[in-house]
């Protein structure tokens, strides 16, 4: 089987997997929807659920970045418990203190009114618990990527999921309290399984804190910008549900399901071509044309989120409606959260394009580079969210972010440009980009133009005939024009 082949064969299993348990996750999120809308409660749970993200999200990015250059380059294994150990231990000491001073940091964070503080409060424990075991999934993840085992922790994930999905069906009319328990349940339990089979693949762990050592120090090095860079991308999100907790009851909960919506779209397709992308990256820094390769994916990317895009805009309505309009999640907020998603994704070419580029420099250990980019740009958001919500509200806050996307891309090209230098044809790559974004403009058109005549009165019928035809008048837009995505060695 020629190589093309069974990276095709890898990548697509990697999606359906993800697939399916995007599936079970929209689920979730459909239920949520229904029982809880945009409720008080709603609202107190994602505010909670975003402060523990903002302490542990960034962890994951952090670790495997630092955890798949030391599996390749076969670190020594002290050094590698010893990173994992006492980064892990201050996470301990972070989810004490913010547990202990949780009313004193809501309070200031938010002026939503005392009943709502007092339900983020009760939950913050749960969530906080919740992320921190998806944090400590990192250090499996990173081993199961450098083996190329990419599905395993999928296969782990799914099942979690579906086990999640039967327990919230059978025990109906939750309280917030208890759907929080019952996420955090089937976290660790993803924990344990994943852990289970990472033993049986001779990953071994033993708490150790030989603090003194280089190599600990270089890991260190690399790590805490990547931290930080990361850190700075959950203060903006932190900030967008700040700003949005007080425009209203519910708007923190329109945020939520639309950044759901995003991540979606992104654990599906783009993330499982990252995961895989990277380790190739790390690999192929010596060679001396990795330039061509990197910008070669990067044109797919691009490819692949441009027709993402296209599709949201196009048939994204009927398939918000089809997941989440069911009980107390109605026909109007179906229409915000739709708008918010189209806002969103309109970021979407910038994000993949500047994170691709963020991964170019993590493979040659640079990650200070990229926290300053994401210093000012953090900056950048939080100024334009702030101006903009106090004249159109919360699409304010989601338009500050879009714009900041690609102020953030801008510059980290140019400082990709000083610091490697372009050995590739730059006016090439922007023709391919063109003959992307060109095709993405040309399919929208044309196709709700024909939406305006053509009603299939089913949302169903409506996503699968639409859906269908973006597909296939996208590819066929940038096989006219030659791209090429076509002519790739994958």
């Amino acid at each position: 089987m020629s190589r093309n082949k069974k990276v095709f064969i890898q990548l697509i299993l990697m999606i359906i997997l993800t697939g399916f348990t995007q599936v079970t996750t929209v689920m979730r999120t459909s239920i949520a929807a229904a029982n809880y809308g945009a409720s008080v409660e709603m609202d107190a749970y994602n505010f909670a659920n975003t402060i523990a993200s903002f302490l542990f999200g960034f962890l994951g990015t952090g670790i495997t970045t630092v955890l798949i250059p030391a599996y390749i380059n076969k670190t020594d294994k002290s050094d590698i418990n010893t990173f994992i150990s006492a980064i892990f231990s201050v996470a301990i000491v972070f989810v004490a203190f913010s547990y202990i001073l949780r009313y004193q940091i809501i309070g200031f964070l938010t002026n939503s009114g005392q009943i709502f503080i007092n339900i983020t409060c009760e939950l913050l424990l749960l969530v906080l618990m919740t992320q921190f075991f998806t944090a400590l999934l990192s250090v499996t993840n990173a081993y199961f990527q450098c083996r190329n085992q990419f599905n395993i922790p999928k296969v782990i994930l799914l099942l979690c999921n579906i086990l999640l999905i039967i327990v919230l069906v059978l025990k109906k009319d939750l309280s917030i309290y208890e759907y929080a328990s019952t996420i955090g349940a089937t976290a660790m339990l993803n924990l344990v399984f994943a852990s289970v089979v990472a033993y049986k693949n001779k990953l071994r762990f033993i708490p150790t804190f030989n603090i003194h050592s280089s190599n600990f120090k270089r890991m260190i090095v690399v790590f805490v910008p990547t931290l930080f860079s990361t850190g700075l991308y959950q203060i903006s999100l932190l900030t967008d549900s700040l700003i949005s907790s007080n425009l209203g009851v519910g708007k923190i909960s329109v945020l939520n399901y639309s950044i759901q919506i995003m991540t979606l779209i992104n654990s599906l397709l783009i993330a499982n071509i990252l995961i895989y992308i990277y380790p190739k990256i790390a690999e192929k820094i010596k060679d001396k044309d990795n330039q061509t390769f990197f910008w070669d994916y990067s044109i797919f990317f691009n490819s692949l989120i441009c027709l993402i895009v296209a599709g949201m805009i196009i048939v994204g309505r009927e398939g918000l409606s089809l997941l989440f309009e069911r009980g107390l999640f109605n026909s109007s907020l179906t229409e915000i959260v739709y708008y918010c998603s189209v806002l969103f994704i309109l970021g979407q070419p910038a994000n993949v394009l500047r994170d691709l580029i963020y991964r170019y420099f993590y493979a040659y250990g640079d990650t200070k580079t990229t926290f300053k980019n994401s210093i000012l740009i953090s900056i950048i958001n939080i100024i334009i969210s702030i101006i903009l919500s106090r004249f159109i509200g919360l699409y304010g806050v989601i338009l500050g972010t879009v714009i900041s996307s690609y102020v953030s891309l801008t510059m980290i090209f140019f400082k990709f440009r000083l610091k490697f230098s372009l050995q590739f044809n730059a006016r090439n790559l922007t023709i391919e980009y063109a003959k992307n974004i060109i095709s993405m403009i040309s399919v929208t058109l044309i196709l709700l133009w024909v939406k305006q005549w053509l009603d299939f009165h089913s949302l169903i019928l409506n996503i699968l005939a639409y859906g269908s035809a973006t597909l296939t008048l996208y590819v066929g837009f940038i096989y006219l024009l030659k791209s090429k995505v076509f002519r790739m060695q994958y």
